[in-house]
């Protein structure tokens, strides 16, 4: 997930800014992105369906409208 920024930002001071990469910048880069595929290694090996809370989400909101139920779980999830 902050792997595809963390490039881009590379690659804009890299070609747009003309710096040379520093030593820095390049481990930033490594370590960032062996972060990102271990955790996503780690998530994937760890989850095969869909996670127990989320289902326990929609089945506490089922009775509301789909744009009601959406906006609520949106919130429920990512604003805690």
């Amino acid at each position: 997930m902050h792997i595809i920024p963390n490039a881009v930002v590379a690659y804009h001071r890299i070609v747009n800014g003309g710096q040379e990469p520093s030593p820095l910048m390049l481990l930033n880069l490594a370590l960032v992105a062996f972060w990102g595929v271990r955790l996503s290694i780690h998530i994937g090996m760890r989850h095969k369906g869909e996670d127990y809370r989320y289902i326990m989400i929609k089945k506490r909101w089922a009775h509301r409208p789909a744009p009601v139920r959406a906006l609520c779980s949106y919130l429920y999830i990512f604003g805690m």
